[in-house]
């Protein structure tokens, strides 16, 4: 948690998420996950937010930082756990998320999570190309490439529905175009 304020019996916390600010209560008590009890949570009592990305019943923190879901409950579900997205052409099917090795589809497709030693919190994947219907678009590789060594890399974060590239991509004439925004 970004430099809590802590008073004799709460303690406080703004930060920004995506283009939101959110202030909020650090606060404990029991959550119950389908039948499993998770006594002394620690989460976030949302009390004000500015800005169009955060939801109004809030975020589930899925990271690898030590107030997230999976490190509260590491004894639980052991760190494990899959995140099902559904097809864009799905009207019935919303995604899922399971808990615990027990929980997890016999049959997957899955892309293994890389560990940042310079940004431990977060999940990167190694992203090889992008590809747009069918045509895998002219970028190379090492502005995708993972890189422990740098911090560079992929980041997947569930709650963030933008992709940035850190540096300028020439399209070529007849070239698929994406739109981003430039970092640098």
């Amino acid at each position: 948690m970004p430099n809590p304020s802590c008073g004799s019996s709460s303690c406080s916390f703004n930060l920004t998420y995506g283009s939101s600010t959110i202030g909020a209560n650090l606060v404990q008590d029991t959550v119950t996950l389908a039948t499993d009890p998770i006594p002394g949570y620690t989460f976030g009592c949302v009390a004000k937010t500015s800005g169009p990305s955060t939801p109004p019943q809030g975020l589930l923190g899925l990271g690898r930082g030590p107030l997230s879901l999976l490190s509260q409950t590491q004894n639980l579900y052991q760190s494990t756990f899959s995140y099902c997205l559904p097809s864009f052409k799905s009207l019935n099917f919303s995604g899922s998320l399971r808990l615990g090795p027990v929980a997890q589809p016999i049959r997957i497709k899955y892309t293994p999570l890389l560990k940042n030693p310079r940004r431990s919190s977060l999940y990167y994947v190694n992203l090889v190309a992008i590809r747009v219907g069918r045509k895998v678009v002219d970028i190379p590789q090492e502005a995708l490439a993972f890189n422990p060594a740098t911090g560079a890399g992929t980041i997947f974060d569930s709650g963030n529905a933008f992709f940035y590239l850190l540096t300028q991509h020439k399209c070529k004439q007849n070239e698929i175009h994406l739109c981003y925004k430039t970092l640098s």
